[in-house]
């Protein structure tokens, strides 16, 4: 397997994996008292410290090409990762794949769907961003 999509597959899993720890403590204690987008502007800051160390020790750890398209791969990996698992997710909890519907996409106009459309595009470009000298 090529490094940098191994690369992108496990800086995918450890996001993965803080999201998992994250996502109950912004759904269950913070949603609540702060809205969906008070919530997640708090978990965000903690999501891309989180980018910025995996991406870093991935890249270092496995040597990941200084290059951009290494660190592309990476990130465009995790994120096609994400995908994949946030569908499988919705489908094992709900037993249906949670698809947009025509008054989700308004969703994406809000606050809280563009921190959200904006944390994955920090997951995509984390590796590029880190790896600048």
């Amino acid at each position: 397997m090529n490094q940098a999509v191994k690369a992108g597959f496990l800086y995918f899993a450890v996001l993965f994996a803080l999201g998992w720890v994250l996502g109950p403590i912004r759904v269950l204690l913070l949603e609540p008292r702060l809205g969906q987008a008070g919530a997640l502007a708090i978990e965000a800051p903690l999501m891309i410290a989180g980018m910025v160390f995996a991406a870093r020790w991935l890249t270092a750890r496995l040597g990941i090409a200084h290059a951009c398209l290494p660190r592309a791969t990476m990130g465009l990996t995790a994120v096609a990762s994400l995908a994949v698992a946030e569908i499988l997710s919705s489908i094992l909890i709900s037993g249906q794949p949670e698809l947009p519907s025509t008054s989700d996409v308004s969703w994406l106009f809000s606050l809280a769907g563009a921190l959200s459309i904006g944390l994955y595009c920090a997951l995509a470009t984390m590796p590029l961003i880190v790896g600048r000298r």
